[in-house]
């Protein structure tokens, strides 16, 4: 039997760095405008067939589902394999301390690294077992809470880009749905809809 698993971006969070020493990654809490979008989110999910909610630890994506799960009703396996792609030094320093690489970075012809940070093909190598994982462990559709940057990668993933190539996608809009399905009979992952906001309405805000 085909499942789906709903990639869920978490919602709009509160400005500023608010980076995480032990982590060593940016770790914002959702602002109000975040907490309305999940509300819509979850008040949306509660009337699909989810087994099961799959999150990423970072503060942004945990507060999402636990707002999501109010309405559907799960606990949640959280997962630092659902993390953002660690970007290095490039929040801490800016962009400017590394005018060099980002003029490279931006033709997006490779799959570079950031500065002490990772690729897009880290992000997949650690990301894509625990995708694996999910459709062996459920019978039925799945809802993933992530990042957008996890979310790009997956989608060229699934149709066989090249990560360099992610950038091509418009970034999911924050508490959007993009959706895979998997069939076990072939064994082959479809992407059936991208950045779904239709829940959102007036609180939709985009990058």
């Amino acid at each position: 039997v085909k499942m789906r698993i709903y990639l869920l971006r978490h919602g709009h969070t509160i400005a500023g760095l608010h980076h995480n020493a032990a982590l060593g990654v940016p770790d914002p809490p959702l602002d109000d405008t975040g907490i309305r979008q999940t509300e819509s989110l979850g008040q949306r999910l509660q009337h699909y067939e989810i087994d099961a909610v799959y999150s990423s630890d970072l503060k942004r994506a945990t507060e999402t589902a636990q707002i999501v799960c109010r309405y559907t009703h799960h606990d949640i396996l959280y997962s630092p394999q659902l993390r953002e792609i660690n970007m290095g030094d490039i929040p801490i320093r800016g962009w400017e301390a590394f005018s060099d690489y980002y003029l490279e970075w931006q033709k997006h012809e490779a799959d570079r690294p950031y500065p002490q940070g990772e690729a897009g093909v880290d992000v997949q190598k650690r990301v894509w077992p625990l995708l694996e994982e999910i459709v062996k462990q459920h019978s039925r559709d799945t809802a993933v809470v992530t990042h957008g940057g996890v979310i790009m990668v997956i989608l060229s993933a699934c149709i066989g880009l090249g990560l360099e190539k992610r950038f091509r996608f418009t970034p999911p809009a924050y508490c959007s749905i993009s959706t895979l399905s998997y069939n076990p009979y072939d064994s082959m992952w479809r992407v059936e809809q991208f950045n779904d906001t239709a829940h959102l309405g007036l609180v939709t805000v985009h990058p």
